[in-house]
């Protein structure tokens, strides 16, 4: 049903039909709502910051030489600007960094690496456990499972889980 709208203006006088709600509708059949996935995106965020500072508690370095990983001294560790610490009791030499920003950033870029499987020898190690016992060599009793239970994950978590 449509009624007549009349303007008169300066100009002269304009008709247009405009719509009117009808005001008895029939009955409609409920609408079932469309389905709908949910589009609500998954925000993955990296765990490498966590696991270094988990690594960091259980590593105890000397604050001193700005290496919280206690990383060892090698091509990859000084192309990151460290330079040959005090010797490791296990062999080699630790890291010295000129600030702990530094060193705490080479441990992040490490287990980075590590996670993408880029680093040879951790090739094989793939799971957490696996990838600290490399890491750490000989690890302290309870190392690799406080480093675990800090993450909140499986110790045969896939490593590359967490980037």
């Amino acid at each position: 049903m449509l009624i007549e709208e009349i303007f008169t203006g300066e100009v002269g006088t304009y008709n247009r039909p405009l719509p009117v709600a009808n005001m008895n509708p029939e009955p409609s059949q409920p609408q079932t709502p469309p389905i709908t996935q949910n589009l609500t995106p998954q925000i993955h965020v990296s765990r490498i910051i966590d696991w270094a500072n988990a690594i960091k508690q259980g590593e105890g370095a000397d604050p001193a030489s700005n290496n919280p990983g206690n990383l060892k001294y090698a091509t990859l560790t000084a192309s990151w600007e460290a330079t040959k610490g005090r010797q490791a009791i296990d062999g080699g030499f630790l890291c010295q960094f000129s600030t702990y920003q530094q060193g705490f950033q080479a441990l992040c870029n490490f287990l980075t690496l590590g996670a993408e499987n880029e680093l040879v020898a951790f090739h094989q190690a793939r799971t957490l456990q696996a990838f600290t016992e490399v890491y750490a060599g000989n690890p302290p009793q309870g190392y690799i499972q406080r480093i675990a239970d800090t993450l909140q994950v499986p110790l045969t978590i896939d490593v590359s889980k967490l980037l």
